[in-house]
């Protein structure tokens, strides 16, 4: 249900990166992949009773070039 992210085709998947409280997931650009990383998040906030400081939240998402 989930793609990862790679820099080239036969390159390894990178999914996440963690650094003591924060953490940099990696995805790609798929809808599917989106939604599952999303509902994962607020099941998480639901089970842990700890929210995410959405003013720290950031997406980066690459412009499609021809």
């Amino acid at each position: 249900m989930y793609r990862g992210f790679s820099i080239e085709q036969k390159g390894p998947h990178i999914n996440h990166l963690t650094f003591a409280d924060d953490v940099v997931i990696f995805t790609s650009t798929d809808r599917h992949s989106m939604k599952f990383i999303m509902n994962t998040l607020e099941e998480y906030e639901r089970t842990s009773n700890q929210l995410m400081n959405t003013e720290k939240n950031h997406f980066m998402i690459p412009s499609i070039t021809s």
